[in-house]
């Protein structure tokens, strides 16, 4: 029997305050809740480590699944384009860049573009943006091709964000 792992991180965003999360991890999949400030939000991934449920609140409240045809909201209306955007984004944690780093895998000299499920806080209204990661000795280099917005992401050996420059810094080191 395997049991599952937990793993508690904290980011600080200076001014912004601070992101809490735990990830429990298991054969099946994560299952994440976490928080930053009002925002809370939960996110459930296959074993694969794609994004398959998300639930973001702040003054309002948005709920996702995603499907093989992509992300639908609880009315059963598809998300246009969402077929191939396996992450979630969202934009109060870099727990989210973490997901696709992780899943990804990349060699160092590596990248890989991906569509991606954005989601601005506190509006809450997805987009589907590509981005792109290039992995390096020592981190990542995270493009929103959409946006033109770059910065070299620090992990840690597994994967965590550790360093977003001019965003957050991890505050409680992975176990």
């Amino acid at each position: 029997m395997t049991r599952d792992r937990i793993t508690t991180i904290a980011w600080d965003w200076g001014a912004d305050g601070a992101d809490h999360a735990e990830i429990v991890r298991n054969p099946d999949g994560w299952q994440i809740s976490g928080a930053n400030g009002a925002t809370r939000y939960r996110i459930t991934t296959d074993a694969s480590g794609a994004a398959k449920y998300l639930n973001v609140t702040t003054t309002r409240e948005l709920t996702l699944r995603r499907d093989s045809q992509g992300w639908r909201y609880p009315d059963g209306r598809l998300i246009a384009g969402s077929a191939n955007a396996l992450d979630p984004d969202i934009a109060c944690t870099a727990l989210t860049n973490t997901l696709p780093i992780r899943r990804l895998g990349l060699a160092i000299g590596a990248k890989a573009e991906i569509d991606v499920l954005y989601i601005p806080v506190p509006v809450l209204e997805p987009a589907i943006v590509r981005q792109c990661y290039t992995r390096q000795a020592d981190g990542y280099l995270y493009e929103n091709r959409d946006s033109g917005f770059r910065a070299f992401l620090s992990v840690d050996a597994e994967g965590w964000v550790t360093h977003y420059p001019g965003v957050c810094d991890m505050m409680e080191p992975s176990p």
